[in-house]
């Protein structure tokens, strides 16, 4: 293989995220027998504002290397698979952040309905102005604070 099929074939790789290390932003990701540098991650936001999430080992992801040049890659998150299925419920209209603890946050727009669930199965539903702390009480919520 020359030199150009090598770095045309390094361009955009997937894999799955095999080392991380958050406190640097940097992780790894392994395609097989061959593995990446460490290599920063996308987030949201990186600016004045930010977003901090560290990918999972196991995590399918996508390596980028400009040029075909490992030293220079960063890493897309976020592709689901068979190891790593979407959350229960995913579906048009609904965003859904699921965390392995089984916390939930859950905003449906098309039933305009907010979902808060803990690990330990508590909850706070939002809807039709009302604001349900369940499993047992349900507080109304008025237009004009009355």
């Amino acid at each position: 293989m020359s030199e150009l099929e090598r770095r045309i074939c390094n361009l955009i790789q997937v894999g799955v995220v095999s080392e991380v290390q958050p406190e640097k932003g940097l992780c790894r990701v392994s395609f097989g027998e061959r593995v990446s540098p460490l290599s920063p991650w996308f987030e949201a936001r990186a600016g004045n504002d930010k977003e901090f999430w560290h990918p999972d080992i196991g995590e399918q992801a996508v390596f980028i290397s400009p040029y075909g040049d490992g030293s220079e890659g960063f890493v897309l998150l976020g592709l689901f698979s068979n190891k790593m299925p979407l959350p229960a419920g995913a579906a048009e209209g609904i965003h859904i952040v699921e965390y392995a603890d089984g916390a939930r946050m859950e905003y449906d727009r098309n039933a305009h309905v907010f979902s808060f669930t803990d690990s330990f199965g508590s909850a706070i539903r939002m809807a039709d102005g009302c604001i349900d702390l369940l499993p047992a009480i349900k507080v109304r919520v008025k237009k004009g604070g009355n």
